[in-house]
C-alpha cells in the first residue's frame, strides 16, 4: 500500500487509507544506539467520511473495529529499509494484513 493510497473492500466500500507516516530509524549512513521504528497512521473511510483512524508500528499487530466486526490488522513490512536523510512520505509503501477476527 502506498503513501496516501486508499484499498476498498469491493463488498462493502470501506477503505483503508495510508495517511500518514513517521520514521524514526536510524538513517543509512548513520550508527545509532537504537534503531527506530515506522509508524503508519491509517484511516478507514465508508461514504468518503473517515469514520476511524489509528496508528501502528512496524511489526505490530493490533486490533480494531470496522463496520461493527473485529479485525486484526499486522503491518509487516515498509519500504524504504532504511531511513534516508531525504524521506519523503510519497516513497513509502507498507504491507498491511487484514484479518476479521
Amino acid at each position: 500500500m502506498s503513501f496516501s493510497e486508499t484499498v476498498r473492500d469491493p463488498l462493502t466500500g470501506t477503505g483503508i487509507r495510508f495517511s500518514d507516516v513517521t520514521d524514526s530509524r536510524c538513517p543509512q549512513d548513520i550508527t545509532c544506539l537504537l534503531p527506530g521504528k515506522v509508524q503508519a497512521h491509517l484511516d478507514i473511510i465508508r461514504n468518503e467520511k473517515v469514520i476511524s483512524s489509528f496508528t501502528i508500528s512496524s511489526g505490530e499487530q493490533i486490533e480494531s473495529f470496522v463496520n461493527q466486526q473485529s479485525f486484526i490488522f499486522t503491518f509487516s513490512a515498509v519500504t524504504p529499509d532504511t531511513r534516508s536523510t531525504e524521506g519523503r512520505k510519497e516513497n513509502y509503501t507498507i504491507t498491511l494484513e487484514v484479518e476479521p477476527e
